[in-house]
Formats: C-alpha cells, sequence, structure tokens
C-alpha cells in the first residue's frame, strides 16, 4: 500500500478500516496517514514473528516425524529379530521332534504377529513399559488369562480410557502376583526378568556407546542431538543392536 499516492479521503477511508477513529480528540491523536504508517509497522513485526513461529514449528514437526520415524524402525528391528530367532528355534524344535516346543514357538510367533497388525498407540506404549510381556512366555500368558477374566466381568468398556485401565490393572496384578521376577539390586527393570526366551538386544544396550553405533545411527544421533530431541546416551538406550 503506497501512502504517498493516495489522497486525504483516500487515506481517511483506508485508516478507518484499520480502526481509526476520526473523533478520537487525545493528545496522541494521530493523522489518517500516521496511523496507517503505524498500523504498517506493526502489521511488518506481526508477519515476522508469525513467519518466525511457523518455521519453528516446522522444525518442530520435522523433529517429531524424525523421532517416530526412528522409535518404529527400532520396534520393528526388535520385532525381526525376534522372529528371525524363533523361527530358527522352531527349526530346531522340529529337527529334534519336540511338538510342545513347537507349539510353544508358534504362540510366541503369534504374539509378535499379532502385536505387528495391532498397531494400536495405547498398547504399543504399554510393551514398551513392560517388555516382560515378549520376554517371559509364563508372564506374557498369565497376563493374558488375567486380561481375558477382567473382559468377563463387563467391568471394560470399548473406549481408549477403559482400555489403557484394563492393561494399567494387568500389569500391577502381574507385578503383585510375581513380584520376585521383577527384584533387581540396581534397578527395578522389568526388561532383566529372568527368561528363557529370546533376549532383547536393548538389554545389551548398556554395554555400548556412541562409539560403538554404526555411521547411518551416528549421524541420525548427532542430528537429534543438534535439534535437542534427544541426548546421546537416549539415542544409545534406544537403538536396536544387531
Amino acid at each position: 500500500m503506497e501512502l504517498e499516492n493516495m489522497n486525504e479521503e483516500e487515506l481517511l477511508g483506508e485508516a478507518m478500516k484499520q480502526g481509526y477513529n476520526p473523533e478520537y480528540a487525545g493528545e496522541n491523536k494521530k493523522s489518517p496517514k500516521e496511523y496507517l504508517e503505524v498500523s504498517m509497522r506493526h502489521n511488518k513485526v506481526l508477519k515476522e514473528r508469525n513467519d518466525r513461529l511457523a518455521e519453528q514449528i516446522d522444525t518442530l514437526n520435522d523433529q517429531m516425524t524424525q523421532l517416530v520415524a526412528f522409535q518404529n524402525e527400532q520396534k520393528q528391528k526388535a520385532i525381526n529379530k525376534a522372529l528371525a530367532e524363533l523361527n530358527a528355534q522352531k527349526k530346531e524344535a522340529i529337527s529334534d521332534g519336540d511338538h510342545q516346543r513347537v507349539e510353544e514357538i508358534d504362540d510366541q510367533i503369534n504374539k509378535q504377529t499379532v502385536a505387528i497388525k495391532a498397531n494400536d498407540p495405547i498398547l504399543e506404549l504399554w510393551l514398551q513399559r513392560n517388555p516382560w510381556y515378549k520376554d517371559n512366555e509364563d508372564l506374557g500368558i498369565e497376563a493374558d488369562i488375567i486380561a481375558q477374566q477382567l473382559k468377563a466381568t463387563g467391568r471394560f468398556d470399548g473406549s481408549d480410557k477403559d482400555y489403557e485401565r484394563l492393561l494399567n490393572t494387568v500389569e500391577k496384578r502381574i507385578k503383585s502376583s510375581f513380584s520376585d521376577k521383577f527384584k533387581n539390586p540396581k534397578k527395578d527393570n522389568p526388561a532383566e526378568v529372568d527368561s528363557g526366551n529370546v533376549s532383547s538386544g536393548r538389554q545389551s544396550s548398556s554395554k555400548k556407546s556412541y562409539a560403538d553405533l554404526p555411521a547411518d545411527a551416528k549421524a541420525a544421533c548427532d542430528r537429534f542431538v543438534a535439534n535437542k530431541t534427544m541426548t546421546r546416551d537416549q539415542y544409545v538406550e534406544m537403538y536396536e543392536w544387531e
């Protein structure tokens, strides 16, 4: 808007569109042109601020997208690794003629497959907090039984809130009934439950460091550290080691 090319009537009309009151008689009274000049400066400042905010939001969205992609990648690697090891154990059990063991391994494989297909964010968060469900077959089966018993009471509907309540109730009952399985003098960490099943690569990550990461993982870690999404230690802890 070129103010210099506008006559007094045009300036007044434009200023009034933006809130100018020609009847105002205070000591800070401005002419229509002065009012428009101040308004233009304010608008410029607001636009610059909005542009910076939009840029920051875009950056945060990119960081979150990268973080979610990283978490999904690590989870998929863990699932694929577990399935590969279970299939190897199944072949060995078939070779040994151990039909009971084959059925047990098939049940574990089905659990992994269901976890992949379900893709339920509430369940996924619960599983991350309770790795014993997959790592310890006996506890996993017991948790399923408790869940079925709770559902049979009819006190849990199909809402997300009640589903989360059901899962938390299962967790509390398991940890109460099998408290000895969750004792650790260093840290109360269910991931270290004694189990005869496949051990997770995550369990050994405490022995690893940034220096042990492959080149592409180091590059990804550096990006997360640079944008303050996570620290090196957090990345190493989340990384699914081969």
